[in-house]
């Protein structure tokens, strides 16, 4: 009998019963849980010994990601733009 028993922790546990008792749709689950696994990873412990200070420089590392993703795609975008505008076929004329 080759049976797999998977151990869960009683805070991941409580995590996911709350998302089911909120009737979160499975990809908002798979979106937090993500994310909650970056901040563990990030984190280098378990959530649950986490700060407020923690939570605050995890934010912070996400919005200063984000913003260089960000800024990133954009210039691509503006970029593009500029080098059409040269022949003609900038965003005003699309």
């Amino acid at each position: 009998m080759n049976s797999t028993i998977e151990i869960i922790s009683p805070l991941r546990q409580r995590f996911l019963d709350e998302m089911r008792m909120r009737k979160l749709s499975p990809k908002t689950q798979s979106g937090y849980l993500r994310t909650v696994n970056r901040f563990y990873h990030w984190l280098g412990r378990s959530p649950d010994t986490a700060t407020v200070e923690d939570l605050c420089r995890f934010r912070h590392s996400i919005h200063v990601i984000n913003k260089s993703s960000i800024f990133r795609s954009n210039y691509g975008i503006r970029r593009t733009d500029v080098s059409n505008s040269a022949t003609g076929k900038g965003l005003s004329n699309r």
